[in-house]
């Protein structure tokens, strides 16, 4: 049998499998069968960004890192106009990993038409972003009345 010698790595053991000293012997031994096991996915440290446009066309969210890789894992977008916007469409677009710009989510209506609505979609697998680019919050228009606020979550890693 091994011997396990290294104290931080006992520690480690204690702290993440919640050994109740008083009443657990703490493993210093490894048996033949016990195989050690790394996590080898690094821990996420998940951030917020957020961001509003209002009677514009286009706003920057965010510029993803150029030395990390960017995954998004959450988008909220809300979205309110007066009637008398003509504005049809409100975006979230980003370049995603390997393909051309696209759109996060999207939040349609009827021009010439009140609205006060919100939508937001959680991506089970992250979606992964191009190094150095931009996403961007966008409407088809900039006359009357228009309000977006959007919300995303995402994550960054070293590469």
């Amino acid at each position: 049998m091994a011997t396990i010698n290294n104290q931080s790595l006992l520690k480690d053991l204690i702290n993440k499998v919640k050994f109740q000293l008083s009443v657990d012997k703490v493993p210093t031994q490894l048996a033949e069968k016990i195989v050690p096991v790394v996590i080898a996915e690094p821990e996420k440290n998940i951030r917020v960004v957020s961001g509003s446009l209002a009677d514009a066309t286009s706003f920057t969210l965010l510029i993803t890192s150029t030395t990390k890789r960017t995954f998004v894992t959450s988008v909220i977008i809300t979205y309110a106009c007066s009637v008398l916007s003509d504005s049809k469409a409100v975006t979230v677009g980003a370049f995603v990993k390997g393909m051309a710009s696209q759109n996060l989510i999207v939040l349609r209506k009827e021009p010439l038409t009140a609205l006060q609505e919100s939508a937001g979609t959680n991506y089970l697998l992250p979606i992964e972003l191009e190094k150095g680019s931009i996403v961007t919050i966008g409407s088809d228009t900039a006359t009357a009345s228009i309000d977006v606020s959007v919300s995303m979550t995402y994550y960054e890693l070293e590469d």
